[in-house]
């Protein structure tokens, strides 16, 4: 009992821990004056400017190349407001002036250039891109965060290649290669807040795979960490992968080098680290929300979740559908997206897409002639269904922004690969055992 409650502190210590150096890193980003911004964040204010919301960049129209710059150009209004007053206040105080019935990128202009007035309340989030984009901004604009940004991801996803070939586990970094081509990860440059998701996430991965034979607390204090930075970086659009493409490669590597054990011993700190990650991704969240209320004299919590409702609430694009048509939708329209769809929903392409993919994974399967499943499959795909659950809890938001949710399935996707490149691995070690025995 006593070690439990020493586990339990030492959770609790590194959350705060990870709060307080965020936030004060935060303030710290707002004590820049704008006018050392302005230059930059002029150019930035203008590329937004006239640009649609939601442009296609892609000449098939595939869902997977639009940009986001109505997340962008928000963000960048807030980042930019966040230079005036009490940097204390001014780092939770988070709103922006929409552009009324123009746009959010006019709206950004107006308040880099003529400063007018915030109309909107965002304090449901930290928006903690702006830690990065507002010193940035010192010397880039826009483009160039988005560049760097990509660069970073890249950087981070060869050291978790590099990390599994220094391994030998060739095939496991060819399993995490195609994952990223199946998502075609170099689309997160289309907007910033495509990014943090998988920044994290690449070094999450690294991060675990370098500590887990410390013992299985670690990584649940690790989780802690991812939870908590991933509520205050990101939005609400690829979450998962700061915590499940971690756990799916622990898994894996623990599986390949035989430490795995049995299915029944790894659910216990499988649970205990999506607890602490979900524990501290909350509790983010509510210290956001208690600190904005204190700092602005008014209570944000009822706004704060009713915004939140509207997430799992029925979407207008949907009105008709019934509840379990709409959960249907949360879910395939994001593998829509994946197969090069460019409707939110297609049945035919779903169609293709799954059948294309069955017939290769089966065929090659049938050529290793499959074994029984074990404990490492089942639990793959455990973890990485917690993706499933969250565009069915989320379905109304899944289905509306399926063209950047639709990345949380890199996760998914890994999982299979994974799963037959341990199919495989077995099968080939099994063969070559067999042969010594007949020589």
């Amino acid at each position: 009992m006593k070690n439990k409650w020493i586990s339990i502190g030492k959770h609790i210590g590194v959350f705060a821990l990870v709060w307080a150096v965020l936030y004060l890193a935060l303030v710290a980003m707002c004590c820049i004056p704008n006018e050392a911004l302005y230059d930059n964040m002029v150019k930035s204010a203008l590329h937004y400017k006239d640009a649609q919301p939601y442009p296609h960049t892609d000449k098939n129209q595939a869902l997977f190349a639009v940009q986001d710059n109505y997340a962008d150009s928000i963000l960048l209004g807030i980042a930019w407001r966040m230079g005036a007053g009490n940097p204390f206040v001014s780092a939770l105080d988070t709103c922006y002036y929409d552009g009324e019935q123009i746009s959010e990128g006019y709206g950004l202009y107006k308040t880099v250039t003529e400063n007018v007035h915030a109309n909107t309340d965002y304090t449901r989030y930290w928006h903690g891109m702006s830690l990065l984009v507002r010193p940035m901004h010192l010397f880039t604009d826009v483009s160039g965060i988005k560049n760097i940004g990509l660069v970073f991801a890249a950087l981070l996803a060869l050291g978790v290649l590099a990390l599994l070939i220094c391994r030998k586990h060739f095939k496991l970094a060819a399993a995490f290669l195609l994952s990223l081509l199946c998502i075609q990860i170099w689309h997160i440059r289309l907007s910033m807040e495509y990014q943090p998701p998988f920044i994290l996430g690449f070094l999450f991965c690294i991060l675990f795979i370098l500590f887990e034979r410390k013992g299985n607390e670690m990584l649940s204090l690790l989780s802690v960490i991812s939870g908590a930075c991933i509520a205050f970086f990101d939005f609400l659009t690829t979450e998962t992968v700061t915590l499940v493409l971690p756990l799916l490669l622990v898994i894996a590597l623990r599986a390949s080098e035989n430490r795995l054990g049995g299915f029944k011993e790894n659910i216990g700190w499988l649970a205990r680290c999506a607890v602490s990650w979900m524990l501290s991704y909350v509790a983010m969240f509510l210290a956001k929300w208690a600190m904005a209320s204190v700092a602005t004299g008014e209570s944000v919590f009822a706004l704060a979740l009713s915004s939140a409702a509207v997430r799992v609430e029925e979407t207008a694009l949907l009105a008709d559908a019934n509840l379990f048509t709409k959960l249907l939708y949360g879910v395939f329209s994001n593998f829509s997206v994946l197969f090069g769809s460019g409707a939110r929903f297609s049945f035919p392409i779903l169609l293709t897409g799954f059948g294309i993919s069955v017939m290769v994974l089966g065929s090659v399967l049938y050529l290793f002639r499959k074994p029984r499943a074990d404990a490492a499959a089942s639990l793959l795909f455990l973890v990485s269904s917690s993706v499933f659950l969250r565009y069915l809890v989320l379905h109304a938001h899944s289905y509306r922004h399926c063209f950047f949710t639709y990345r949380a399935l890199i996760c998914f996707v890994f999982a299979v690969l994974a799963a037959l490149v341990l199919y495989t691995g077995k099968i080939q070690k099994q063969k070559k055992q067999k042969r010594g025995h007949k020589a």
